[in-house]
C-alpha cells in the first residue's frame, strides 16, 4: 500500500506542473513557448514514467514470466506509449511542426495518477503483509 501512496504522491507533485504547462504554457511566451513547454512537460512526464509505470511493467512482466496476467501491464504500456508520442509530438514542434497529439504528456499523467491514486485507495483498508 506504501508503494503506491508514494508514488500518487510523487506523480501528483510532478504532473500536476505538466497539466499547468499543457494548459498555460502557450500563453507564457512567444514563438518558442512550444519548444521549452515541450521540454519541462518531458522531462516532467518522464519522471513520473520513471517512478510510476516502469515498476508498473516490471512487477507486471516478471508476473506474465510466470504466466499470470495483469492489468498494470497495460497501464504501463498505456503511460509510456503516450510518453513516446508526446517525446514525437514535440521533437516535431522543434522542426516547426505541429504536434499530433499535444496532449500526449498530460494523459500519462493523468493516468498514472488516477491508477496510483486508486489503487492506494483499494488497498489502504486491507492489512499490511509485514
Amino acid at each position: 500500500m506504501r508503494e503506491h501512496k508514494y508514488r500518487f504522491a510523487q506523480c501528483t507533485v510532478f504532473g500536476l506542473p505538466v497539466l499547468a504547462l499543457y494548459l498555460f504554457g502557450p500563453k507564457l511566451g512567444g514563438p518558442e513557448s512550444a519548444r521549452w513547454t515541450g521540454l519541462l512537460q518531458a522531462l516532467l512526464a518522464g519522471w513520473c514514467l520513471y517512478l510510476a509505470a516502469l515498476p508498473l511493467l516490471s512487477e507486471s512482466a516478471m508476473l506474465l514470466a510466470m504466466g499470470k496476467l495483469r492489468i498494470d501491464l497495460l497501464i504501463g504500456l498505456a503511460a509510456a506509449i503516450f510518453y513516446i508520442i508526446g517525446v514525437v509530438g514535440w521533437i516535431f514542434t522543434l522542426r516547426g511542426g505541429t504536434a499530433q497529439l499535444p496532449s500526449a504528456f498530460s494523459c500519462e499523467v493523468i493516468l498514472l495518477i488516477a491508477w496510483s491514486g486508486g489503487q492506494w485507495l483499494r488497498l489502504r483498508n486491507q492489512p499490511s503483509a509485514i
